[in-house]
C-alpha cells in the first residue's frame, strides 16, 4: 500500500462513499491505493476499516482508491497505520505479475 496523506477533508458530508471518487481522485490521482497501479478501468472506492467491522461509510479518513483486483483481496482486513494519518504497504495484497506486465505494455504503447 503506498503512502497516501489526502489532507483534510475536503467535502463536510456526501451521501454515498462513492461520491468521494472526485476529491480522491485530485488529491492522491487515479492510483490503487495497494498495488499503485493506475486505474485505467472505474476506481473503487476502498475502505480502510472495512464497512463489516464497522468502518464509517462516506468519512474522508475510511477511504481510500483501489482496483477491483486489491478491493476484492483485501475483502475485510484493516489497512495499516504508519504515522501521522499516512497509510503504508500492505504486505497481503501484491499485484498479479500480469497486471504489471500488461501496465509496462500499456505505457509502451502510449509513448
Amino acid at each position: 500500500m503506498r503512502a497516501v496523506d489526502k489532507g483534510d477533508s475536503p467535502y463536510e458530508n456526501i451521501n454515498r462513499y462513492q461520491d468521494a471518487i472526485p476529491f480522491q481522485r485530485e488529491r492522491i490521482g487515479l492510483y490503487c491505493s495497494y498495488c499503485e497501479m493506475l486505474i485505467k478501468h472505474v476506481p473503487e472506492v476502498e475502505h480502510k476499516v472495512s464497512k463489516s467491522l464497522g468502518g464509517e461509510l462516506t468519512e474522508w479518513e475510511n477511504l481510500l482508491l483501489s482496483c477491483k483486483y486489491c478491493n476484492t483481496r483485501k475483502k475485510d482486513k484493516v489497512a495499516h497505520r504508519i504515522k501521522n494519518g499516512i497509510y503504508g504497504r500492505m504486505k497481503t495484497i501484491q499485484p498479479l505479475p500480469i497486471l504489471i506486465k500488461m501496465d509496462i505494455l500499456w505505457s509502451m504503447k502510449q509513448n
